[in-house]
């Protein structure tokens, strides 16, 4: 064999050892630009792990965060958390820079493992360490919910701000909501709009339904339901349930659209099913007055305890009230 030959040889076998290192499960071809929980379920299938392992266990996680956090289910059983974490963590400590913040987000959850808001905040650390913006905007939740960390809006504020300087709509909108009601910052609603509007322009559902807010209330801009209700349908087709309350609100009160009762039953029962209880009085109320649905006190009673348990005031107020007539 001569020295052409060998190198053609040495060659193949490299290409072939790569071309090897690539097979992937099937199942993973099928997962790729979805977001599914189908992604999960396939990680299981592959024999090695390697960048497409990589890929579908960060794509897992991410689906597992919208779907608890932004969408507030939770479509994952508790052994598949657990193994969810367990692979983060293993990711995470061999280096992989994206797991810094999906494990610091387990942490932080308690998905997979005991809630820690220290081990949280020491992997979001990392993670802001190499620029990542989710990791900037979670570190600045910790600093306002006071988790692990002192309460402290202005600490937050700094967060969010190193997180929108990253491009991060969702730290944008938390810098509307701090003008928006004066959290570290004098309230102004102007400034509120004008982060709201760069959330939105970025997909942030929370900052489409401030946008609404400020069109209902008359803040920062000229009182317009219209209007309001155009921002809350966007939020609400991203899924935010206090967006869809907001709608049932509207169409209850006849502002902006005619006056619905029907409709606004369907939108306050949409946002319950998205986890907004908040909803649950205007469901009882709707319910013990017979509007858009057959009277019916006692359903209406069964709302408002749901709504009470939930520290609900307007149901815990009607519950009293009805009480006091006997039912």
């Amino acid at each position: 064999m001569n020295t052409v030959q060998s190198i053609i040889i040495f060659i193949a076998l490299l290409l072939f050892r790569s071309a090897a290192a690539q097979i992937i499960p099937s199942c993973y071809k099928e997962t790729v630009g979805l977001k599914s929980n189908a992604v999960c379920d396939c990680l299981n299938e592959f024999e090695e792990v390697n960048d497409a392992f990589y890929d579908a266990l960060f794509r897992c996680a991410k689906f597992h965060y919208e779907d608890r956090i932004v969408n507030h289910n939770r479509s994952r059983s508790e052994q598949e958390d657990i193994e969810l974490f367990k692979r983060m963590k293993k990711a995470a400590e061999n280096g992989k820079s994206e797991a810094c913040f999906y494990l610091g987000y387990l942490y932080d959850a308690g998905v997979g493992c005991e809630r820690d808001y220290k081990l949280a905040f020491d992997w979001y650390m990392k993670g802001n360490s190499i620029g990542d913006a989710n990791a900037m905007r979670s570190i600045g939740h910790l600093h306002y919910f006071g988790q692990g960390l002192p309460k402290d809006y202005t600490s937050a504020m700094t967060w969010y701000k190193k997180a929108a300087d990253k491009g991060d709509a969702s730290a944008m909108g938390s810098i509307g909501s701090f003008y928006h009601y004066g959290r570290g910052v004098p309230q102004d609603f102007k400034t509120a709009i004008t982060w709201y509007k760069k959330a939105a322009d970025g997909g942030d559902a929370s900052a489409m339904g401030g946008i609404g807010d400020l069109y209902r209330n008359g803040q920062g801009v000229p009182q317009d339901f219209a209007e309001a209700m155009i921002w809350y349908k966007k939020a609400a087709e991203k899924g935010s349930a206090s967006a869809m309350s907001a709608i049932g609100n509207l169409y209850q009160n006849g502002q902006g659209v005619s006056q619905d009762y029907t409709e606004a039953m369907i939108w306050h029962k949409n946002a319950v099913d998205k986890g907004y209880p908040f909803s649950m009085s205007n469901i009882g109320y709707l319910y013990e007055n017979g509007l858009g649905v057959d009277k019916n006190l006692i359903t209406a009673i069964e709302w408002y305890k749901k709504g009470s348990l939930y520290g609900d005031r307007e149901c815990s107020e009607a519950l009293k009230r009805l009480r006091g007539k006997g039912y």
